[in-house]
């Protein structure tokens, strides 16, 4: 899956709530490489649903 921001090579990561503290909330999202775009499950869904970033992504 290539980035929505920049095109490049996103990896999957694992993605920490520092608000939280130690409380041990973490989830799985993925983050690009190149430009450090970060994408998460709740992020994904807002994407989906705005008209500006799905028509960017579509250009790709």
């Amino acid at each position: 899956m290539g980035c929505h921001r920049c095109g490049g090579l996103m990896v999957f990561a694992q993605l920490r709530d520092i608000q939280f503290g130690s409380s041990g909330y973490e989830s799985v999202g993925r983050r690009c490489i190149n430009c450090g775009a970060i994408v998460d499950s709740l992020i994904a869904v807002h994407q989906r649903h705005d008209p500006v970033i799905a028509s960017q992504s579509q250009e790709h």
